[in-house]
This record gives C-alpha cells, structure tokens and sequence, in this order.
C-alpha cells in the first residue's frame, strides 16, 4: 500500500476588513513500518524539560500536539547533545498556549531527544507520533 497517513489542512480570519483563507488537501505520506504511539503526560515545571516517550515507535514521522492546560503554556522542543549545541540545554521549537494544539508536525528519523517544558506550573501535554 502507500499513502497510509493523510492530513488536510485549512486556517481562516475574519476580522473586519480583514480576511483570509488557507487550504490545503490530500497531503500524504507512506508508512512503511505500522505504529502509532499515543500519550497523555503530566510536564512539570523544569530547566531542561520531560523527555517525550515515544513507545516503540522508531522512525519518527509525523506528530500532533495538544495542551490540554486552560490557564498555562508549554514549550516543546530538541535536547540534544550533538556538533554546535550546548549539552543538556532546553531548545524550543514550539509554544503551545493554553488549550492549543499543533500539527501535524515531522518530527523527523533523527537521534534528537523531543523535551516538553512548562512553564508556571505543570500542564498535561496530548500528543500522537506516527511511524513512518
């Protein structure tokens, strides 16, 4: 088979004036390994972040996640020890506010550590990672 994981994508504002629209549909990706990995974790407030387990999912591919906290964001991100980066620093690549979600996202194969990190107190962090 081919074009397992599918997605659709669409945004729009209206604010007066103001509008716009964006669409996109039928975006697809292979799977070749099947897996999925599904999570619900609690982030606690921290300097460097909670390590995002990803079950036995190997070949990262692509990810949504959602804050499920009403009042307080959190941060997501790489911990990684690699050429050029600080080991053990925190390096966000998303905020998420309050009930916000995002994706989906590619994670990528990489060996990267993906970190969460509240920020004023601990929020519960939705995600889903499917293999590729």
């Amino acid at each position: 088979m081919a074009n397992e994981i599918r997605y659709n994508i669409s945004i729009s504002l209206k604010n007066g004036y103001l509008s716009d629209t964006y669409a996109t549909s039928g975006l697809q990706m292979d799977q070749t390994n099947q897996g999925l990995f599904r999570n619900v974790v609690s982030v606690p407030v921290g300097s460097i972040g909670t390590v995002l387990d990803q079950g036995n999912v190997i070949n990262k591919g692509w990810t949504v996640f959602s804050n499920l906290d009403t009042t307080n964001f959190v941060q997501i991100g790489i911990q990684y020890t690699g050429p050029g980066m600080i080991p053990s620093l925190f390096y966000p690549v998303l905020k998420l506010l309050a009930g916000q979600q995002s994706g989906p996202v590619y994670l990528g194969t990489s060996s990267k550590m993906w970190v969460a990190k509240a920020d004023t107190a601990p929020v519960n962090l939705f995600y889903i990672v499917y293999e590729i």
